[in-house]
């Protein structure tokens, strides 16, 4: 699969990046050979391997440089929406700070909502998992579902379980979803 996606930051085609090297992989592969003045056969060599790391590392743009790409894109235009779409992709980033109290700033201009809007609210004020489970609990199958389940699943992995709240069974029982 990296490889596959390697080739696909270079510009290649490989028809997906599954791990199955089936003819439109080893046309890309051909093709990046070619390109690059190796004997054209459609399988690597280590060394192939190592140059093909290489140029995709160097053509990728890092993380940074994605998130602050992205924050131009949505965030920083305004608006519930593009501040929403900021967080969901990179809830941790560099501008999420900002992106949470410009949208806290807003939802606290707006005329108070349903139950359900203050409960996300509440829950994306707090940003724990017992929070997004409480929320889950109450709106399982909520507007902000979806959100609040890949929330929880990202504080879980970075190992903020919390106070004990939540059971290891239910930790392992929202994982298996």
């Amino acid at each position: 699969m990296a490889v596959q996606r390697r080739l696909g930051v270079l510009g290649y085609s490989t028809g997906g990046t599954d791990g199955i090297f089936g003819s439109r992989t080893r046309s890309a592969i051909r093709g990046w050979q070619q390109r690059n003045g190796h004997a054209v056969t459609g399988y690597l060599t280590a060394a192939q391997l190592g140059a093909l790391r290489e140029q995709a590392q160097a053509a990728t743009p890092s993380r940074d440089e994605q998130d602050r790409a992205y924050w131009q894109q949505t965030g920083a235009k305004g608006g519930a929406g593009n501040l929403r779409a900021y967080l969901e992709r990179y809830p941790d980033g560099i501008h999420a700070r900002t992106a949470r109290q410009r949208l806290d700033a807003a939802q606290a201009d707006a005329p108070r909502g349903d139950p359900e809007d203050r409960a996300w609210t509440q829950a994306r004020q707090a940003d724990t998992v017992q929070a997004y489970t409480q929320y889950l609990q109450n709106w399982p199958r909520g507007e902000h579902a979806e959100q609040a389940r890949q929330r929880r699943s990202r504080l879980i992995g970075q190992g903020q379980i919390g106070n004990g709240v939540i059971g290891l069974d239910t930790i392992i029982r929202e994982l298996m979803k």
